[in-house]
Formats: C-alpha cells, structure tokens, sequence
C-alpha cells in the first residue's frame, strides 16, 4: 500500500472528498455544507501533508497564487476556528507574525506549488473574499459514505449510486457519451430530468460533480444541463419550471438555431491550456453532438 493511499485510509474523512476549485472562502464553505460535508481541517502534520498531496496542481508558480484554502479564520483572540466546529490547536505558518497581524487577512490558506519548494505545505491568511484555486471538503461522518450504497436508502431517499445533497434535497447521477435527448431520456427513465441550475451554488455543486480534472476537448468535454433555447434566447429547462438564472460564457450564446441546447465548460481545455476563466460558465451546442456527461437530478421529499 502505498503511503498515500495509507494517510487516506487514515483519515477516513478524505475518502470521500471532491476537490473544489475556483473558490472564496463562503462559497466553498456553502458548496460543503451542501454536500453535508464542512472544509478540510488539518490537525496534524500527516493529515497536512496529505491535504497538500491531494491538492498540487504540479504547476511551479512564483507568486502565491496556487494555495488551497483550509476550514479555518482567524478570531480576534488570535485562534483560529475550525468549520466543523471543533478545537483544534496545531499551525504550520509560513510565519508566526500572521496569526498577529490585525488586519483583514481573516482566512487560512495553504501554500501549495510555490517555486520555493520548502514553503510548499506552509499557511498563511488571506482575505476571505479572495477566490483561491482550490479547496477541499471532507465528511462530517467519516463512517458514512456520501455515495448511498443500499438500493433506496430511507434516509436520504437516494437510489443506489446517486449522490445526495441535503441542502438542495435531491439525487445526482453522471450519465456519460450522451447527446441531449439521450440524457432526457436515461434521466426520465429513472424518474428524474436533466439538471436545474438557478443560483451560483447550485452551478459550483454540478462543476464540483462533473470535472474530469485533466485537460480536455472544447466541443465534446462539456457536461449537459437542462436547458434548451426558446425563441429571443431564452432558455427552457428540462422539468418546466421558470427559471432566470444565467451564467453564460463570454460571447455566447452564440450558435443561433444550430446550437440550441446548453452545457457548462468543466476542465482546462484543449487548445486554450491555461486558460481557466470558462471554467463553469455555459456554451450552447447542437441538442445531437454528444458530451463527455451529463448530470441527472431527482427531488426527494426530505
């Protein structure tokens, strides 16, 4: 077994856990407890280093642009609070004087890919409202799965291999290599439609589900939602319900009647590398090509 896998079985809490990328400290935290989950918090030097194996991007930076936000503030007392609630005394500072300073650096972040190596792992404040690259959640129940393993769980409502959000009180499932009335159709199959997106919450949790997290193709790399184009642009959602959010790319719509059917940029992507500023916002394409997934969403009264 190798020593990652090792740490990961250790901190049972990480088995779970889903990256979550292009964030501000409210928004991961909100995305987290969506999920039934809270950030990360590090209390000691093993889980430190494996919170820093899990969230490297490998790309040398030099400047602090590439650190992973922690479940932690700062409080005037000068400790930190934990946003699962717990006490936890351990720090690693990239220098003691920040948890002093009284400034608005309130929130933690760890320095991951620094051209520096031996700051790698090290903390340091940051404003809350800062879009980080990247964080990370981790289960409030560290024996329970957020995956439901039984056939219909009473609990959650959820079949089998869906995943289950508290907050939005509904089931998840990828479908993959589907066109838009493929998806419809495998979505209504089970008693769901193709998913709803009305808030920016909403549309971090489908990026959240969906990423593939390696480079990928512009036209078929995208995830399918539940929109599709009426007459002056307006959009029709898949379980008819009205709906006026929007989170259109720059320059689109922009396919006429050939593309009227809607997906949302999930990964870098081939032939703009390094260019992340697409990353969960909409493009429209043809309702035949086929997308790398789809996302199915089932209500549940709970």
């Amino acid at each position: 077994m190798s020593s990652r896998t090792s740490l990961i079985e250790r901190f049972m809490g990480l088995r779970q856990s889903i990256p979550i990328h292009n964030v501000n400290y409210e928004m991961a935290n909100d995305l987290c407890k969506s999920m039934s989950s809270h950030l990360v918090t590090v209390e000691n030097e093993e889980k430190n280093a494996l919170v820093l194996e899990l969230t490297k991007s490998g790309i040398l930076s030099e400047s602090f642009s590439t650190q992973t936000l922690l479940g932690a503030k700062k409080r005037k007392s000068l400790k930190l609070t934990w946003s699962h609630g717990l006490i936890n005394n351990f720090t690693k500072w990239v220098d003691e004087k920040m948890i002093e300073e009284n400034d608005e650096r309130k929130c933690v972040a760890m320095i991951t890919d620094n051209a520096e190596k031996w700051i790698d792992s090290l903390w340091m404040t940051v404003p809350c409202e800062t879009m980080q690259r990247i964080s990370l959640n981790e289960c409030v129940h560290p024996q329970k799965s957020t995956i439901v393993q039984t056939p219909i769980s009473i609990k959650t409502g959820c079949p089998e291999g869906w995943f289950h959000s508290r907050h939005f009180k509904s089931c998840y499932k990828s479908v993959y290599n589907v066109n838009f009335d493929e998806a419809t159709a495998i979505c209504r199959s089970v008693n769901g439609e193709l998913v709803t997106v009305n808030n920016d919450l909403k549309n971090l949790l489908v990026l959240e589900l969906t990423k593939a997290d390696k480079m990928i193709d512009l036209f078929y790399g995208n995830v399918i939602i539940g929109a599709k184009k009426g007459d002056n642009e307006t959009l029709i959602w898949s379980n008819g319900k009205p709906n006026a959010y929007k989170r259109w790319s720059p320059r689109e719509p922009n396919g006429g009647n050939v593309e009227r059917c809607v997906n949302m940029y999930t990964d870098e992507t081939i032939g703009y590398k390094g260019d992340l500023s697409g990353i969960s916002r909409w493009n429209d394409f043809p309702c035949d090509q086929r997308q790398r997934v789809a996302l199915c969403e089932m209500n549940i009264l709970k």
